[in-house]
């Protein structure tokens, strides 16, 4: 006859049991975790899956369930090569959405490639202010040896919410972004080589916005095709120099003189030329030379704000025209 278990015997298996079914909760916590992120805020089957390209990703989505992707994927290096390209750029240009539509042109590349100049686009949606780009510039050391700044409701010196949470995450908000980094490979495979039913699942029509890794430039899909018109012209504005706007100006002037840069402003019109008559009183009030194009009319936006493509590719156009001398005294070596 056996002998009968030793207590210690009938403890350890009691332990074994216990650890498994810790492990086993665990796993199925995070399970579930994950499971409600990618629902609740990484769901990508509501956006445009189909125009996806070897050089960009999705940076946006107007899916409530997907937002915003580019604000991580910058301040983590969630896409290389992206910072690796930002580093090289010899122009970097700032701003928030305004900023975006309007210099994410094809002028705006046969430009710089035909003068030997790498540049790129590091605005941000969400009207994004210029605390976050600066933010990038010192975590990266970035030291480009022309910045442009286009001041249309930039220098107010407070991150957005959604600057705040990237720069200072909590783990659910990385893991968000992460999830959104890996959701894109499988939405794009889907989307470009499933069939009927599958596309029908996971590929939305909701407006989404494509970033080049390579130059930073949007490429928008599901748009309105809007024609409102823009202005540059509107009621003249004076700023004094110890105004927060003309401080924020010249503080990134200042950071950018330091490695022997040069800050350059411009100003998207808007739709009661506000953009523009405050750009004016920021560059009055700082000395920071301020290129603005003249002589264009017609402009048009989509939404009432952001430049339509036809309208932008005429903007930016007329910007390069004025951006030839600051580039003469800021060449790169």
């Amino acid at each position: 006859m056996s002998p009968p278990p030793r207590p210690h015997s009938r403890h350890r298996r009691r332990t074994v049991r216990y650890l498994c079914w810790f492990a086993a909760s665990f796993v199925l916590s995070a399970l579930l975790g994950m499971a409600y992120l990618v629902h609740s805020r990484a769901r990508i089957t509501e956006c445009v899956g189909a125009h996806y390209s070897d050089d960009d990703y999705m940076a946006w989505c107007g899916s409530a369930e997907f937002q915003d992707y580019e604000h991580g994927a910058y301040f983590w290096d969630l896409e290389p090569p992206v910072m690796d390209n930002v580093r090289k750029a010899d122009v970097l240009f700032l701003g928030n959405s305004l900023g975006q539509s309007a210099f994410s042109t094809e002028h705006i590349r046969r430009y710089f490639a035909e003068r030997g100049l790498t540049h790129h686009l590091l605005g941000f949606g969400f009207g994004e202010a210029n605390s976050f780009p600066e933010a990038i510039f010192r975590k990266f050391g970035l030291t480009p040896r022309i910045v442009v700044a286009n001041a249309a409701s930039f220098f107010l010196d407070n991150p957005t919410g959604l600057a705040s949470s990237v720069m200072f995450p909590s783990s659910a908000t990385m893991l968000e972004y992460k999830i959104k980094r890996w959701l894109q490979p499988v939405h794009r495979r889907a989307c470009e080589q499933g069939g009927a039913t599958l596309r029908k699942l996971v590929c939305g029509e909701a407006p989404t916005i494509y970033r080049s890794r390579r130059d930073g430039h949007w490429r928008h899909r599901n748009f309105p095709d809007g024609k409102r018109p823009l202005i540059f012209t509107g009621p003249p504005e004076s700023l004094p120099p110890s105004h927060p706007h003309v401080l924020a100006a010249l503080r990134l002037r200042d950071a950018v003189a330091a490695w022997g840069g040069c800050l350059v402003l411009s100003s998207t019109p808007s739709s009661d030329g506000r953009y523009v008559a405050n750009a004016r009183a920021i560059a009055a009030a700082s000395g920071i030379p301020l290129i603005v194009p003249d002589q264009l009319s017609d402009l048009t936006a989509y939404d009432g704000e952001h430049l339509d493509p036809p309208s932008a590719e005429r903007f930016s156009a007329g910007f390069t025209a004025g951006l030839d001398q600051a580039l003469t005294h800021c060449r790169t070596p």
